[in-house]
């Protein structure tokens, strides 16, 4: 094998933990100043993924989904402050991308392939490694938003072999998502890993090359 790709968001890091606790800080900063408000921070996320539905398939900044969903939410509680807005985004911006919550072998791991193997990271959203400082472990980075299309989409990963000038055969890839990670992987004739941390059923018609529960299980795989 000549590349390890990785996914992000649930497989190196707990992009829910950290998305949570950004959401809660900006809520309590809105609800503070509307107090009749009451939102929260799955108000937030919701609003954000009504917004998202708009431009499938279009190339847009994750950022400016979270901007936009912030002014909708204002403009339904207390009206539109363009200095509030950009005071929650910063906000929201420190919390999601210096408060990481790796998964406890995350970078051991990453330790260890770097050393033997060209390494990449895919991702369909914005959790960029050279932001959130652990960018030295990739050669490699492809974020979503920056593409009009996402994983599975052979395009995306027709990119990452472009990149890498390396042949589908050579790459291992490895995600939590059955339907991004391993469907993307097996139609492009990589070999696929799949990351079940909850150990959950696969009831897909898509079957990982490998199932793991943790990262270091895949270590024996490489080798």
């Amino acid at each position: 094998m000549k590349l390890i790709s990785f996914d992000a968001d649930q497989t190196l890091i707990d992009f829910f933990a950290i998305r949570d606790s950004a959401l809660e800080a900006v809520a309590f900063e809105i609800n503070k100043k509307y107090p009749s408000a009451n939102i929260s921070k799955d108000d937030l996320t919701k609003t954000r993924d009504q917004i998202a539905k708009r431009y499938e398939e279009k190339q847009i900044a994750m950022l400016t989904l979270r901007e936009m969903s912030f002014i909708k939410i204002l403009d339904d509680v207390g009206g539109y402050n363009q200095s509030f807005v950009q005071e929650l985004m910063e906000l929201f911006k420190k919390k999601r991308f210096n408060n990481i919550v790796f998964y406890p072998e995350t970078l051991e791991v990453l330790k260890k392939i770097k050393f033997r193997y060209k390494t990449a990271l895919i991702t369909n959203g914005n959790s960029d490694p050279s932001q959130m400082g652990f960018g030295k472990y990739f050669d490699i980075i492809i974020l979503g938003e920056h593409y009009p299309y996402k994983k599975p989409d052979k395009r995306i990963f027709r990119q990452l072999l472009k990149l890498a000038s390396v042949n589908p055969e050579d790459v291992v890839h490895i995600g939590d998502s059955i339907e991004n990670d391993v469907r993307g992987a097996n139609d492009m004739g990589m070999t696929s890993v799949w990351i079940n941390r909850l150990t959950k059923e696969n009831k897909t018609n898509h079957h990982p090359t490998h199932e793991i529960n943790c990262l270091t299980e895949l270590l024996p795989i490489l080798q």
